[in-house]
């Protein structure tokens, strides 16, 4: 009973990560704009595609198809944050919600187009076998979930303490005003922010698509 509850711990450890890695793409964006961002989740599912076409359809090596996809979805995050919100910042924010359900709805509804419903196969780096280590019994794809995760948002939290950028974002989510009066360029940080946040949204969907 106590191996059983300690492997479920762990496991449930690792899939806890994960989601708290989507879970900080929305403060991100909630905190830098007051916008909640409902394409989020879609960030993590089209992330997860753009990794299975980089690993299987162009057979690129694991640790660049990690760098690729965590790029290609900060561009991703600019550009839906380009088109779709800032044209409307101005408007109400029920408004900007519901440009970014829509923009969820084209996500998905695309994703589905072009590769289908079915469950498809993506391996992983970590190893399947499982790992005894006392009463615990767990994968080393959970460590290496748990690990990556951990490593992520200690990046996270030094850049945002000890980088000038950092320092802008976390005055542009205090007061946007303060922040012009500072000097800073708050579309740009905006745009900084919604690259992060989908980029983030790309580190956690490599790792859950497997």
């Amino acid at each position: 009973m106590v191996e059983i509850l300690a492997s479920q711990v762990v496991s449930g450890l690792a899939t806890g990560c994960v989601y708290a890695l989507i879970a900080l793409g929305f403060v991100l964006i909630f905190k830098a704009t007051d916008v909640v961002n409902f394409a989020q989740g879609e960030f993590v599912m089209v992330s997860g595609f753009i990794s299975y076409t980089l690993l299987i359809g162009l057979s690129l090596p694991y640790w660049l198809v990690l760098i690729l996809t965590i790029a290609l979805s900060g561009i991703m995050g600019v550009v839906l944050e380009r088109v779709v919100v800032r044209p409307i910042m101005d408007a109400p924010i029920f408004s900007i919600v519901i440009a970014t359900i829509g923009a969820s709805t084209v996500m998905r509804s695309s994703a589905g187009i072009i590769y289908g419903y079915d469950v498809l196969p993506l391996p992983t780096i970590f190893s399947k076998d499982p790992i005894r280590l006392g009463v615990l019994n767990f994968t080393a794809m959970d460590v290496g979930v748990i690990g990556f995760s951990l490593v992520i948002m200690l990046a996270l939290y030094f850049f945002f303490r000890l980088t000038k950028t950092g320092t802008a974002m976390r005055a542009t989510a205090q007061s946007q005003t303060a922040a012009r009066l500072m000097g800073v360029s708050v579309s740009r940080i905006f745009s900084l922010t919604w690259a992060f946040s989908a980029a983030v949204g790309g580190v956690a969907g490599v790792l859950i698509a497997p």
